[in-house]
């Protein structure tokens, strides 16, 4: 669009390093590293309902996301603009094509839900406002342009739409969820085949791709765990606070090291993609089920040991 460089021009104009500062640490609000957590903690410690609708909602807005990225295969504006240089810091989580905001869209996704759940007024300003936040940050540090991130946000709205619709027809209908759960399974197998098999520009290395993957497998991963979780396990969550923080701290930190240590060895037996793919379908998996069944064991057991008064 040709208002795309002069914006990013004006925001590179004012860049100091403390306003950097604050716009690396509003990005993160966009990443896996804090969403991911965030669904974690309120899927094991409690609000479980919700934490499945948002995960949905997450993994529905990235993949669509990520397949409008590998479709258009966009580059990055610091490739493009001759004058833009990207802020070094925010290069790491600028890995994949540009078109749409991939951070703007998990924004949405997650924190859009949660503004449509909450019935706190001042909770859904500020979800609105991380929005917000995350989509300008990706202006500032010169990693998307105006139409990257306006484009994530009217997708984003479409699919949270269409989540929230398809969550209130189910609980009107609990008939409709194996039909809902077959579509999600095809909708995934498809997306993975067609990141696979289309044609890419020339040049196009797998670091490139490999969003896609580890998205859906996440997605993968994660409904494989629920519906296990649904028909066999059916865990409970820590009652108290220090209950819900020993579940927490322990398993959030062995997701982060499934994430980092799975990835070598993955991607040396089965490639970058595949071995994206495989990886992220563990550690949502772990997340969803195989976690759930240890702390659940671990409480249980905890409460059969406890002597009566």
């Amino acid at each position: 669009m040709p208002f795309d460089e002069p914006v990013l021009m004006t925001f590179q104009s004012l860049r100091i390093p403390a306003l950097t500062g604050v716009f690396l640490l509003l990005t993160e609000f966009g990443a896996e590293t804090i969403q991911l957590p965030l669904i974690a903690f309120l899927y094991w410690c409690g609000k479980k309902r919700s934490a499945i609708l948002i995960g949905i909602s997450f993994f529905s807005g990235m993949i669509v996301n990520q397949l409008l990225k590998i479709t258009f295969c966009v580059q990055r504006p610091f490739l493009r603009f001759e004058n833009l240089a990207a802020v070094a810091e925010a290069l790491p989580g600028a890995s994949g094509f540009s078109f749409p905001s991939g951070h703007t869209a998990g924004a949405i996704s997650v924190y859009g839900m949660i503004a449509m759940l909450t019935e706190k007024r001042c909770l859904k300003i500020v979800m609105v406002s991380l929005i917000v936040a995350v989509g300008i940050s990706r202006l500032y540090l010169g990693v998307h342009t105006p139409t990257d991130v306006l484009a994530a946000i009217i997708v984003g709205a479409l699919v949270l739409i269409a989540v929230r619709v398809a969550s209130r027809a189910l609980a009107a209908d609990p008939a409709l969820k194996n039909r809902f759960l077959l579509f999600g399974f095809a909708l995934l197998l498809g997306g993975a085949l067609y990141a696979l098999l289309k044609p890419y520009p020339e040049g196009t290395g797998a670091f490139l791709r490999s969003d896609v993957m580890k998205t859906i497998g996440a997605a993968l991963g994660g409904l494989i765990g629920f519906m296990i979780e649904e028909t066999k396990l059916r865990f409970e969550a820590p009652k108290s606070w220090i209950g819900k923080i020993l579940v927490f701290i322990p398993g959030i930190a062995l997701t982060m090291a499934l994430r980092v240590y799975l990835k070598a060895p993955l991607n040396a037996a089965f490639g970058e993609l595949v071995g994206s793919l495989v990886r992220y379908i563990l550690v949502t998996f772990w997340i969803t089920a195989l976690y759930p069944v240890l702390f659940d064991w671990a409480l249980r057991r905890a409460k059969q040991t406890v002597p009566e008064a």
